[in-house]
């Protein structure tokens, strides 16, 4: 199973699992939050947007915003 991720993930395509907990930056490089989840449409597969998380101390006063 490892060997099918590292395959996975080293070509074009990330599993989910690895995006997950990724920082954001905005273009000056400020972070914004990280990725909470992403939403796949079920039709193409293709990833929609991006879920993300931002402010808080430890997931305390943490908020989630998407589109």
């Amino acid at each position: 199973m490892a060997d099918e991720m590292t395959k996975i993930t080293s070509g074009s395509l990330i599993a989910a699992e690895k995006v997950k907990g990724t920082d954001v930056f905005n273009a000056d490089g400020d972070e914004l939050g990280t990725v909470d989840d992403i939403m796949i449409d079920k039709i193409s597969g293709k990833a929609i947007y991006a879920i993300m998380s931002f402010g808080g101390f430890l997931g305390i006063g943490e908020k989630s915003a998407d589109p």
